[in-house]
């Protein structure tokens, strides 16, 4: 019976031990990922997924928040034509406000060089 007990606890310490370094890697990539999340200049966007979108084919760029609390999520968001476009944005270095005022100043660039 003590025996049983114990098989159990080993078990279960296991399981735990497993996710905590899943958890651990899973963290480390995301804090080692270098590539580039979005770019943004004056010729347009392009996101993490190489997808380059031309500010005269962007329309009603803006940054929203969906959620609360701890599910709290940020995208930048845009229609590409006549197709809304979602970019996650969570993982930015920047915070929400600033990013709007770096779309803001791009866009005004290009609407000024053209």
């Amino acid at each position: 019976m003590i025996f049983e007990q114990t098989k159990k606890g080993y078990i279960i310490g296991t399981i735990f031990i497993i996710i905590a370094i899943y958890s651990f890697i899973k963290d480390l990539r995301k804090y080692f990922n270098n590539t580039v999340q979005l770019k943004i200049n004056n010729n347009g966007i392009e996101t993490f997924e190489n997808l380059f979108y031309s500010w005269t084919s962007i329309t009603n760029e803006e940054v929203i928040q969906t959620g609360y609390g701890k599910t709290l999520e940020s995208f930048l968001i845009f229609y590409h034509y006549d197709d809304l476009k979602e970019v996650p944005i969570k993982e930015l270095n920047t915070t929400d406000r600033e990013l709007e005022n770096i779309i803001r100043t791009y866009r005004i660039r290009h609407d000024k060089s053209n």
